[in-house]
């Protein structure tokens, strides 16, 4: 195997590793603020499922739990250890409903009523 396969599979290696938490701090701008200020590029949370990040730089792979981070279009995604400070309130439609379904009856559709037997 050539050197320069090597140290290709090396630095690929390393990528998948998380940040540490100096390389977070520095990643995020420092120190926690109120509100954190995070560092310019693209961070992520993944609530539920899969997603693979991908540009020039390189790719990979995030699953729920877990947050990355992407400085630029050059350089690969990272996966950062602990939230950074990404604040997410999902939209209406996305929180789940207070309201009990124990008014439906089985075998109806919304906002029709059953068909009694005659």
């Amino acid at each position: 195997m050539s050197k320069d396969k090597e140290a290709k599979d090396f630095q690929l290696d390393e990528l998948e590793k998380p940040l540490t938490e100096q390389e977070m701090k520095e990643t995020t701008g420092g120190a926690a603020a109120t509100p954190p200020v995070l560092a310019p590029g693209l961070h992520v949370q993944v609530i539920d499922g899969l997603i693979k990040v991908s540009n020039p730089g390189g790719s990979l792979g995030f699953s729920a739990g877990q947050f990355g981070y992407v400085p630029n279009m050059n350089q690969p995604p990272v996966i950062v250890p602990k939230n950074p400070g990404i604040q997410f309130t999902p939209p209406p439609p996305f929180q789940p409903s207070s309201a009990p379904n124990a008014s439906k009856t089985p075998g109806s559709a919304p906002g029709k009523k059953p068909v009694s037997p005659n």
